[in-house]
């Protein structure tokens, strides 16, 4: 008797008392966020000339699943890219889960193709600030850092406007955090261009 008390006691703390830290707990396991940052701005000379734009390139990664098959997935990759990089071949044999294989890649479609189909291997789109005339008035442009922030210069004295607003996207994930379903999705504010006197 005194042990069925104990239980319904402790069913009744668990509804009551602690509901709210159970549920907030249970949310932050298969509740995610992702932030989707927008192309940045273009910056244009007084001619309409580009003087700072945006590049689509990406991130390739490996995320094994048949642990016998990601040593020949990557060195699929290096050669299909003619890269030489032996330092990641140590590194992917230590990891066990994500790995960075190359960054920043411009591809093109048929490369695109052809690396979603190697075993474990995906793609990461993403967006990098590119300046065609290289260093051509880059203390009055300046630089962008991480997460598409101005961090000097024109890209800095006016990054709110270059940068707009991500869109924010709320997800279900599944024990081993694969996205399930989308839960809430917050439209950003896109980004203006900019036209300097110059």
């Amino acid at each position: 008797f005194v042990f069925y008390i104990i239980i319904i006691l402790r069913v009744l703390d668990i509804q009551f008392n602690k509901k709210k830290f159970l549920l907030n707990y249970a949310n932050q396991q298969i509740i995610k966020e992702m932030t989707i940052l927008p192309p940045r701005g273009i910056i244009f000379d007084r001619n309409q000339n580009i003087l700072a734009m945006n590049k689509k390139v990406y991130d390739i990664v490996l995320i094994p699943r048949n642990k016998n098959l990601f040593l020949s997935s990557v060195t699929n990759v290096l050669n299909y890219l003619h890269i030489s990089n032996p330092t990641i071949i140590n590194e992917v044999k230590k990891r066990k889960k994500y790995t960075s294989i190359v960054s920043n890649r411009e591809l093109f479609e048929k490369d695109k193709q052809y690396l979603k189909k190697i075993e474990g291997i995906f793609l990461e789109e993403k967006w990098i600030r590119y300046y065609p005339h290289a260093s051509l008035l880059s203390k009055t442009l300046g630089f962008v850092g991480h997460e598409n922030k101005g961090l000097s210069g024109i890209e800095y004295f006016l990054d709110e406007q270059l940068r707009g607003l991500p869109e924010k996207i709320l997800y279900h994930q599944d024990a081993k955090g694969r996205p399930l379903k989308i839960d809430q999705r917050s439209k950003g504010d896109l980004p203006e261009n900019i036209t300097l006197t110059v």
